[in-house]
């Protein structure tokens, strides 16, 4: 297989460096064709502030270079171990506009804090994720004690906050048996136990119905709509496993058969803005016709398996 692997590289050499050069010379050693972009923090120092701010929020050179690289060697997939600054969530744009999913390993909470630690001060800090945003950050000026440089990040962070990069499209993998038919689930947690914020859209590349015709194919305007309320009404409360049944207490959702007996990518879009999501499962037997967990105060954590 051939993977794009996209890396931007510290200042002072670190364990993200590592991770990036261990994991391509694993992959190789394993007979996977690796293709390489890099940048590296050294050019900042050439730059003027507002030449690295504007590329910390959306590097247009990157994301026209990285087009380029992946119409010549057409990778299966992307992964990015760290873009921060110069490599920008431009990339992921780029990889999504020549139809290749994205793989971003999270090592820090730069999605999320300034600084990337939740830390200020020596003690545990999660200012940034209270209704102010991420202006405390700013305030404190927690990205290397810079009020300007912390201010970069903030708006990078809120502007792809807003846009939707974090999670508007996710694409998970996994390889079904094309003789059986599957359940999916979800366990999820609607922010604030609103029904307004307790729902994805979830499309497949290759699925089909019980009659056997194409469904909920990415790229079409057709998509499986998971709740996490089961009904108007039902209510909702902390964790809780979910398909796409809905209008009454365990009403039972669909099942799908993937007939390409292949890799089948899965597509989680934004329906509703607020849903957090820490498993899925495909099932074709134990879960296919019970619920993993509770619908409500759910407590059960599955083991991972094939993945």
């Amino acid at each position: 297989m051939k993977l794009l692997l996209c890396h931007n590289y510290y200042q002072q050499r670190g364990g993200e460096d590592e991770a990036f050069e261990a994991e391509a010379r694993l992959l190789e050693a394993r007979g996977h064709d690796i293709v390489r972009f890099t940048l590296h923090n050294d050019v900042i120092h050439s730059m003027g502030r507002l030449a690295a701010a504007r590329r910390t929020l959306w590097n247009g050179e990157v994301y026209r270079s990285i087009r380029e690289l992946i119409r010549k060697e057409r990778p299966a997939l992307m992964h990015c171990t760290n873009i921060f600054p110069l490599i920008s969530p431009s990339a992921y744009y780029a990889a999504r506009s020549e139809g290749v999913p994205v793989v971003q390993s999270l090592r820090n909470y730069r999605l999320l804090c300034s600084n990337s630690l939740f830390m200020r001060e020596g003690r545990i800090c999660e200012s940034c994720l209270g209704p102010t945003g991420m202006l405390p950050g700013v305030l404190h000026a927690c990205y290397r004690d810079s009020r300007l440089g912390s201010a970069v990040v903030a708006a990078m962070i809120t502007t792809h906050k807003v846009m939707g990069t974090w999670e508007r499209a996710v694409d998970l993998y996994f390889t079904p048996d094309p003789t059986l038919e599957y359940k999916l689930w979800i366990r999820g947690k609607a922010e604030g136990n609103n029904w307004a914020n307790d729902s994805v859209f979830v499309q497949f590349s290759d699925a089909v119905d019980a009659a056997g015709k194409p469904a909920y194919r990415i790229d079409t305007a057709s998509a499986l709509a998971v709740n996490l309320e089961e009904c108007s009404g039902c209510g909702l409360s902390g964790w809780g496993w979910e398909d796409d049944g809905w209008g009454a207490v365990d009403k039972a959702g669909v099942t799908l058969r993937f007939p390409n007996p292949q890799w089948q990518r899965i597509r989680i879009q934004t329906r509703e803005d607020g849903l957090s999501i820490d498993q899925i499962v495909f099932s074709a037997v134990k879960y296919k016709t019970q619920r993993p967990g509770s619908a409500k105060n759910d407590a059960t954590i599955l083991a991972r398996t094939q993945w």
